[in-house]
C-alpha cells in the first residue's frame, strides 16, 4: 500500500513540474491559465527559449 502511494505522489510531483509555463507570460496575466492548458495539451509550443510571445502571430 506504501508503495502505490510513494509511487502516485511520484508521479504527480512529476507531471507537475513537467507542465509548460512561459517566463514572458507572467502567473497574474489574463490569459495565463488559458496559456499554460494549451500548453499542456500539446497545442502550442514555446520558441525554444522559454518564451511565448503572445504579440506574434501564429502558424496553422
Amino acid at each position: 500500500m506504501k508503495k502505490k502511494i510513494i509511487t502516485a505522489l511520484t508521479t504527480a510531483a512529476l507531471m507537475g513540474a513537467a507542465s509548460t509555463t512561459f517566463s514572458d507570460v507572467p502567473r497574474g496575466h489574463w490569459a495565463y491559465d488559458a496559456v499554460t492548458q494549451l500548453a499542456a495539451d500539446g497545442v502550442i509550443e514555446d520558441y525554444g527559449d522559454g518564451t511565448f510571445l503572445g504579440n506574434r502571430n501564429i502558424t496553422r
